[in-house]
């Protein structure tokens, strides 16, 4: 499936690949070589990855094509291909105990269906601007919970680099919010021009993110007060990554971002000071898309 993507992209599958797995294996290192505890996150990390797979529709779609051996062996062995880039770092790395426990646990979820529908809708505190934050809070709510944990087990070992991490991590389960199209009257709704569209989107994201980023931004400064500079860095980091994902998105407007637009993410994960030159381009690439739209 993730090659016919790249090839509907018109990407070479081979090329994306390698290029997402050199950011990966890129990102891995620089975890570790910054978070004494990476082994722990990186465990979470990749269940977290691999729970995606266990959704109820998508595994009731594939209990009714396959029957229940088939389903079992299909589910073990997609969870084991999702794990096996971080099992193989890390029996690089000689940690045994942590690989030995993403195996287990890769194995345990092939059993597990997650379901997170309930007749109880959550409070959102975004719910007078909608839509992204509103309905990807409702969904992630949990991780902002384990992000905070996180970052309270970071301030009391002292360990502020886990603390920045905690505080980019927020940044990134909001970019994910826009990581789809919404429907066109979504968009054609809005009395802007594309420049003032763009302008509300954005300002949108960076108020909301940066109310959950409040709390770990408080936190960090109050214990660490000397890296001061370096917190407010992150955060002005994780506005830009948000901006280049709102702007990416609606680059290729009304269609879903595709193959490309996650390499460039990619990369710029890995050397930020790119979005210095795609923000510009594809910003100036979303308001010729949302200019007709919105004329």
């Amino acid at each position: 499936m993730l090659c016919r993507r790249f090839s509907d992209d018109q990407f070479a599958p081979w090329l994306a690949i390698l290029l997402l797995l050199l950011v990966f294996y890129g990102f891995s290192f620089y975890l570790f070589f910054k978070i004494s505890y990476a082994s722990y996150v990186y465990v979470l990390v990749a269940l977290s990855v691999i729970s995606r797979l266990g959704g109820k529709e998508r595994t009731d779609f594939l209990r009714i094509n396959y029957s229940p051996e088939s389903y079992l062996k299909l589910r073990l062995m997609e969870n084991l291909i999702a794990a096996s880039p971080f099992m193989v770092f890390l029996f690089w790395k000689l940690m045994i105990l942590p690989a030995s426990i993403l195996i287990l646990g890769a194995i345990l979820l092939s059993f597990v269906r997650w379901s997170l529908g309930s007749p109880y809708v959550l409070p959102s505190p975004f719910s007078k601007r909608p839509f992204e934050f509103t309905i990807g809070f409702r969904k992630s709510y949990f991780l902002y919970f384990g992000i905070y944990i996180l970052t309270i087990i970071a301030v009391s070992v002292g360990n502020f680099n886990l603390g920045f991490f905690c505080l980019l991590a927020v940044f990134g389960v909001a970019m994910s919010y826009y990581g789809y199209s919404e429907p066109f009257y979504y968009v054609w709704v809005y009395s802007f021009n594309a420049r003032q569209f763009l302008f509300h989107k954005t300002k949108t994201a960076l108020l909301h993110s940066s109310t959950l980023a409040l709390p770990i931004i408080i936190l960090l400064i109050v214990v660490f007060p000397l890296e001061i500079g370096i917190i407010f860095l992150s955060l002005v980091i994780g506005w830009a990554f948000l901006i280049f994902m709102i702007v990416s998105k609606y680059s290729t407007y009304p269609a879903e971002p595709g193959i490309l637009q996650g390499i460039l993410l990619a990369i710029c994960i890995s050397f930020p000071p790119l979005l210095l030159i795609l923000i510009p381009y594809t910003y100036h690439k979303s308001v010729n898309h949302l200019r007709p739209i919105l004329s």
